[in-house]
């Protein structure tokens, strides 16, 4: 993985990009990466390393790293607190707020392990983020 600034973005990922329209595209061949483990938990939904589609659930954004701040800059209890630092699934209107409040470049992405097609398809987080408007979030990952 690179860790890359792109568009004003900090991003982690293997994944190309085409400069005239400013959009990632996945490498030829292969599906979503696994986000990877936190301290000893695997992160996901579904606690196999993979974050979800964003058609399925709202768990569909891998952050590199957790940011200190993330539950609170995001109205949520202190859960996040043992996993500053490592990668995480947030979920989709968590991340719209997050990066709503502090800039597309607030959150290393990891691109890869990110449904960024399912995200761009979408209006708002209907899969449990009750109807959140996701247009920041799909500012920030260049749909």
């Amino acid at each position: 993985f690179c860790l890359d600034r792109v568009g004003g973005r900090l991003l982690l990922s293997t994944r190309t990009y085409d400069s005239s329209h400013g959009n990632a595209t996945m490498s030829a061949g292969s599906g979503l990466a696994p986000c990877g483990t936190n301290g000893g938990t695997v992160v996901g939904p579904s606690r196999n390393g993979n974050c979800a589609l964003a058609s399925v659930d709202t768990h569909a954004v891998c952050i590199a790293s957790m940011p200190a701040n993330f539950c609170g800059a995001t109205g949520q209890s202190s859960w996040c607190t043992p996993y500053v630092g490592g990668p995480w699934c947030i979920c989709m209107w968590a991340y719209a707020t997050y990066v709503q409040r502090n800039g597309c470049d607030a959150l290393a992405l990891n691109l890869e392990a990110t449904d960024v097609a399912g995200i761009c398809a979408k209006t708002v987080d209907d899969v449990g983020g009750g109807g959140f408007d996701l247009t920041k979030a799909k500012r920030c990952l260049g749909c």
